[in-house]
């Protein structure tokens, strides 16, 4: 019994103590200090930069709980600049930041549904995609989702898209495996 007590009592090792040898903290703590060396800071994403910087030609509005993207003159708007960084804002998952980028990707999707340049921009847009997917949150993968149907209606997007589909997506790391496989037909005459 003594002996555990005196290794109870030789437990802890503290350099900051008073004339009590009993720690210094406020806490009340024998343990020291983490250093935060384990936290992230979690990175911004360019839509949330631009946004905060008030630097995006898109004005959303908010009244009585509808939002509504508004959009500059699009011919002038440089879709293979905007629109992915539109994109990067899908991964964001505090809010309103996700869901003001999918109003405005889908906002500028509708209005570039017959316009090329949005094919132009198509390999930095499946890179932005790609990289919301691979947060696996399911509802920055569901927005990713409406995105993708909307993208397939654009001009020459969706032929494009199915032929780019297996380098851009992995579809062998999606594959799901046939529970049931139907056995091979036999016949006999």
């Amino acid at each position: 019994m003594a002996s555990r007590r005196h290794a109870a009592d030789s437990q802890v090792l503290t350099l900051d103590s008073n004339e009590t040898g009993r720690p210094t903290s406020s806490a009340g703590s024998s343990r020291p200090n983490t250093s935060g060396g384990r936290s992230k800071k979690p990175k911004l994403s360019e839509f949330r930069q631009y946004l905060e910087k008030e630097e995006l030609p898109l004005l959303i509005e908010t009244r009585h709980g509808v939002r509504r993207v508004t959009k500059p003159n699009l011919e002038r708007l440089d879709f293979a600049h905007f629109l992915p960084i539109c994109l990067s804002g899908l991964q964001e998952q505090l809010e309103p930041y996700g869901s003001f980028a999918f109003d405005a990707v889908m906002g500028l999707l509708e209005s570039g549904r017959r316009d090329p340049r949005v094919l132009k921009a198509l390999p930095q847009v499946v890179q932005q995609l790609k990289s919301a997917l691979s947060t696996r949150e399911k509802d920055v993968v569901h927005r990713v989702l409406l995105v993708l149907q909307q993208l397939a209606v654009c001009e020459g997007v969706g032929s494009a898209l199915s032929s780019q589909k297996k380098a851009a997506f992995g579809s062998s790391k999606y594959r799901q495996k046939a529970t049931n496989p139907a056995p091979a037909a036999t016949t006999k005459q």
